[in-house]
């Protein structure tokens, strides 16, 4: 058991948990933390599960279609090992498993898995080097898991309505615009920046955001911090150059650095 709160405790930072369609996985959870005799464990189970469900962090994709209402969830992960949002399977079902992309680790065994180093080298952080991915590349890459659990995107960038909405901003919006448009559901994105450019930068959302899913917002505050983020309900990231990822002239990212950051809103 302490074993797999350690487990909970590392995807919490910076992972999403596979959901059901008709949303099993949280109802097993839950049942099963229940069922743990030590009230100290079974407390620390139950907040970790609540932090994950605050933080909007079950992604509902997994598929139970054509399988049997008795079936496990670890079951249903398995049958969908092949579906590209899902990166690994921590499961105590034992072998042989089905062929597939996702890993497949035991508890016990999850901190020698490879998806276990993946995941503690993003949370530390991402550095790229200009040019090493086209935009869509880099939106799909980085940020398009996002799309399965977020209906709110917020930039915190000071540098769109300090320096002029012009230059390199109108092309990095598109971009953006054009990722959120792949999300299934409506989704609002809000600029906040400073300056006196509010209508213009509010002109410019509406008219790239016609015909989209994109419902846009632009805010001005009196003063915002240099550091540029991301904020959504999952995650919060600080994105360095905030909207200006990347570079018009290539159609490729920037140098950019990339990492999780603290839950901030502007007080």
């Amino acid at each position: 058991m302490d074993q797999l709160l350690g487990v909970l405790r590392d995807l919490l930072e910076n992972c999403l948990l596979a959901e059901t369609t008709d949303w099993q996985v949280g109802s097993e959870l839950k049942e099963a933390i229940k069922a743990i005799p030590d009230t100290d464990l079974r407390k620390k189970a139950a907040s970790i599960l609540e932090t994950f469900a605050n933080r909007n962090r079950f992604a509902s994709f997994l598929d139970p279609n054509g399988t049997s209402m008795n079936m496990s969830v670890a079951a249903v992960a398995l049958a969908n090992r092949d579906h590209a949002a899902l990166d690994v399977i921590v499961t105590e079902v034992p072998p042989p498993y089905p062929e597939g992309r996702a890993e497949i680790t035991s508890v016990t065994r999850f901190n020698s898995s490879q998806f276990a180093s993946n995941r503690s080298r993003s949370a530390r952080g991402i550095t790229l080097h200009g040019g090493e991915f086209l935009a869509g590349q880099f939106f799909q890459e980085h940020f398009s898991r996002l799309l399965l659990v977020v209906e709110k995107f917020e930039i915190w960038d000071y540098a769109i309505g300090k320096y002029g909405f012009g230059g390199d901003y109108y092309p990095n919006l598109k971009w953006w615009i054009g990722f959120l448009s792949q999300a299934d559901s409506d989704v609002e994105l809000t600029i906040h920046t400073v300056g006196n450019q509010q209508s213009a930068i509010q002109r410019c959302l509406d008219l790239l955001c016609q015909d989209t899913c994109v419902r846009p917002m632009a805010e001005i505050h009196d003063k915002l911090p240099h550091e540029r983020y991301l904020v959504t309900n999952a995650f919060t990231f600080d994105i360095g150059r905030g909207i200006d990822l990347i570079d018009p002239n290539t159609g490729m990212n920037r140098d950019i650095r990339i990492a999780l950051s603290p839950p901030w809103r502007k007080r």
